[in-house]
């Protein structure tokens, strides 16, 4: 088995909701060949399927939009400590949200998710089924995917900090 999963997790009928799943995809096309030792996988209704995604690798990087209080299209990298706490100021795009999906495998599972958990997140306004996607989401798909990119590159232990990236600007949950 591989140390490392990336999870695209998206709706395809939602809008801008659907840029985790598009970020993954384009980040399979663009260096999924340079990481054969790498899972990536798509999930368009995560809710607690993520908890059995994620079981027995090291590393997960998880790539999701938010709906919060910043503009569309900004990038936010959080680790797991991060996200549970940045969950109170914002949600998942999806019904049953990735931290509390993570809060509940940690207690019941506990050892069995990855040590090194990271969500790479894209701001989004809140989706609307059928809507198309927003320029701003659009734009932020190319930035998503390097990063993504720069996130898979570091090693695990490597602490994630909050940068600019091609106009992008990424911020942190406080």
């Amino acid at each position: 088995m591989t140390q490392t999963i990336i999870l695209g997790i998206g709706q395809e009928q939602r809008g801008d909701d659907e840029i985790g799943l598009l970020a993954v995809r384009q980040w399979q096309a663009d260096y999924g060949r340079l990481h054969p030792d790498v899972t990536a996988e798509l999930l368009t209704s995560p809710g607690l399927s993520l908890i059995d995604r994620l079981r027995g690798f090291q590393r997960g990087i998880l790539v999701d939009a938010v709906v919060g209080g910043q503009p569309a299209g900004q990038l936010l990298t959080l680790d797991e400590e991060a996200l549970l706490a940045f969950d109170l100021g914002a949600r998942s795009a999806h019904g049953w949200g990735v931290a509390e999906s993570l809060r509940i495998a940690r207690a019941v599972l506990p050892g069995e998710l990855p040590g090194d958990l990271r969500l790479l997140a894209v701001t989004i306004d809140p989706p609307q089924v059928g809507a198309p996607r927003s320029e701003a989401v659009k734009a932020a798909v190319q930035p998503a995917v390097e990063l993504l990119e720069e996130l898979l590159t570091t090693p695990l232990s490597a602490a994630v900090q909050p940068t600019s990236q091609a106009g992008i600007p990424k911020t942190s949950p406080n």
